[in-house]
């Protein structure tokens, strides 16, 4: 059967759960605000007093404790007070180390103003002189360059010089340069191609005998070893030929250049080339004259140079040229002049040649004093 829901009347009539009521409390009392007049005084009972207090007159203010200022000057401590090594006086102490001295500085001595500004007025050990005004000194002359010169051509070579005394000295080497009137000649012979496959158009011309250097056959195995200025042309000829086509040696003659020496491996194509000719124009030979530095390069057209290396049976300049300063006694008597192809105009050939001709010199100058 279905549970039986009781009616709202039934509900109504039970009894419900009575609710006890709360006892009754005392109110609470609710504090009051006072009257905002009560608590904010009026502005103008009473004002701010911002005036400072005198400052009083008595300043004898108390020292603090330890302190005597009077007494501070007068007071002294005995040496038990005072660390050790602090009780050294003014101005005693301990010797001074070694090497070092302690004098007792000068005293100041109180300048007047009014005074002038004399010497005499300076403290001692002071000056106020302005020091004497060092003298002028003069500049050196300017060094004259002087162009190498030889004696005539029946003379042994020599070079100008300044010092009066050098005309009463011995010469100290001798070159001959030789000349076409030389009693010896020998025939050029035609050869046209080189060991470089470079062509000469030879004439046959006579040249000196003893200006013509067979290298192959006169080299010595070091410049030491050479009896002869020509076996000493003969090394260094030899040694140039590692690296350059051909090689010679010019000598300065009065004010003009001539050759000396050459490898036979030249084909002169006119009598010419075997003449002094004046260097001191536009050219080479000028160049290496006057800085005294070697010529390391191509050949620029110029008709001193047209003429020397036509005469020499180039009817086209060379690739490459080194031309050099020949020093022998720190002179510069002549130039080595060496040919050779563009690729010899590297930095380490030229280092070589001039070695080469360092040692050339000094084999000629050991060589003139000997003959001497």
């Amino acid at each position: 059967d279905a549970p039986q829901i009781p009616s709202l009347d039934a509900l109504a009539q039970d009894e419900l759960p009575q609710i006890p009521t709360l006892p009754d409390e005392e109110p609470h009392e609710i504090p009051s605000i006072p009257a905002l007049e009560n608590e904010v005084p009026d502005s103008s009972v009473s004002t701010l007093d911002l005036q400072l207090p005198d400052i009083p007159s008595n300043t004898d203010f108390a020292q603090p404790e330890g302190l005597n200022f009077e007494s501070a000057s007068q007071s002294q401590t005995s040496s038990e007070e005072v660390p050790e090594g602090l009780d050294i006086e003014m101005h005693g102490g301990p010797d001074a180390p070694e090497g070092f001295v302690m004098e007792t500085p000068p005293a100041v001595v109180a300048i007047d103003e009014n005074t002038s500004n004399s010497s005499d007025s300076a403290p001692e050990g002071f000056s106020l002189e302005l020091p004497p005004v060092p003298a002028s000194i003069e500049e050196p002359p300017a060094e004259q360059m002087t162009e190498p010169v030889a004696l005539p051509e029946d003379s042994p070579v020599s070079v100008k010089t300044t010092d009066p005394e050098a005309s009463k000295k011995k010469p100290e080497f001798k070159l001959k340069v030789p000349s076409k009137d030389d009693d010896t000649l020998s025939e050029a012979t035609n050869v046209t191609t080189t060991k470089f496959g470079i062509t000469l158009t030879g004439a046959n011309k006579k040249a000196p005998k003893k200006a013509v250097i067979d290298t192959e056959n006169m080299a010595p195995h070091d410049a030491e070893s050479a009896q002869s200025e020509s076996e000493a042309a003969a090394w260094l000829f030899n040694e140039l030929k590692q690296n350059f086509q051909h090689s010679m040696i010019l000598l300065f003659e009065s004010s003009n250049i001539k050759a000396w020496k050459w490898e036979n491996s030249w084909k002169p194509s006119s009598e010419s080339a075997f003449e002094p000719f004046n260097p001191d124009q536009p050219g080479l030979f000028r160049i290496v004259q006057k800085t005294k530095q070697p010529y390391h390069g191509y050949v620029v057209d110029s008709p001193i140079n047209k003429e020397f290396f036509k005469n020499w049976g180039y009817d086209q300049y060379p690739a490459h040229v080194t031309a050099l300063p020949m020093k022998i006694d720190g002179h510069m008597t002549g130039v080595v002049l060496t040919i050779g192809e563009k690729s010899c105009g590297g930095e380490a050939n030229l280092i070589a040649t001039e070695r080469l001709v360092e040692t050339f010199s000094q084999a000629i100058l050991r060589l003139s004093k000997k003959a001497a």
